[in-house]
């Protein structure tokens, strides 16, 4: 999420480059079709047969461009995707890639005449990342060097590095697998989502599959910094961007400072963090 032209479409088109997925990417509109995103059936005249033409979900990658533009309808055809890998074209389940993987984008101003994603589509995100203007000397070196680029490449992508293949992927999810998250460290886990959904300034808390994606997050976090076993920093680390869209506050709490991000980092430091380094070893 984040105001247009900072750069969201290009980060997820840079992702897909980088580790040499096939990408997709989907505008949203308001006339939008789930037909059009996830394929037809036609008649071949010359086989006398329908012919399915897949759609734009898939690919490896798929950008849902400003997803709160298009109707529930629609919308519920991407989370189908989503959730199970798969899409249903006139009753049949065609399943899609093996590393499908969906990234939407939304912006936070013109609400007028978009369709806001409801509480259950927003959790089936694992991560809100909120994307603001990049700090001054950034964004003077961008514009330096991205002022001649674009007009003779466009809005390609510009990158020097080899992608990343398939074979190095599949490593990097074994090691996200084998990490160890001992009881202790599952239980501070699991009491940080039952705190948001006892907290009197929340409506509507975390859920189960909120619990399951911080855990995932927590080992993910915990790789990535060449550990086999997470500790509570790992948990801190990915609390706020993995629960942060998932909580709704009471209308009377709407003007908290800070917000639900600053609310869930309160009560991510509020619970007790075990000592897990020992037991996890």
């Amino acid at each position: 999420e984040g105001p247009p032209g900072v750069g969201k479409t290009m980060l997820a088109k840079t992702f897909a480059h980088v580790v040499d997925m096939r990408f997709s990417r989907i505008q949203f509109t308001p006339d939008l079709m789930p037909g059009d995103i996830t394929g037809v059936s036609v008649f071949d005249r010359t086989s006398g047969e329908f012919r399915f033409i897949e759609g734009a979900l898939f690919a490896d990658v798929v950008l849902a461009d400003e997803v709160n533009r298009t109707p529930p309808k629609t919308q519920a055809a991407l989370l189908e995707a989503m959730e199970e890998r798969s899409v249903t074209v006139d009753g049949a389940k065609r399943p899609l890639g093996e590393w499908f993987f969906v990234v939407a984008t939304r912006n936070p101003i013109e609400h007028e005449g978009t369709f806001p994603l409801p509480e259950a589509q927003l959790d089936r995100f694992m991560f809100e990342v909120v994307m603001g203007y990049p700090p001054r000397e950034v964004e003077e070196q961008l514009v330096q060097e991205r002022s001649s680029q674009i007009l003779v490449a466009g809005n390609r992508i510009v990158c020097d590095r080899p992608p990343v293949s398939r074979e190095r992927l599949d490593l990097a999810r074994k090691a996200i697998i084998a990490v160890v998250i001992s009881p202790t460290l599952m239980h501070y886990v699991l009491d940080i989502v039952a705190a948001t959904r006892e907290h009197p300034d929340i409506l509507l808390g975390a859920s189960t599959r909120a619990a399951l994606h911080l855990a995932l997050a927590t080992k993910m976090n915990a790789a990535w910094e060449g550990r086999s076993y997470a500790i509570p920093d790992d948990v801190r680390a990915v609390l706020q961007v993995t629960l942060a869209h998932r909580i709704f506050l009471r209308p009377e709490s709407f003007d908290r400072r800070g917000g639900v991000p600053e609310l869930v980092r309160q009560i991510g430091n509020a619970i007790p963090a075990p000592e897990t380094l020992q037991e996890a070893q």
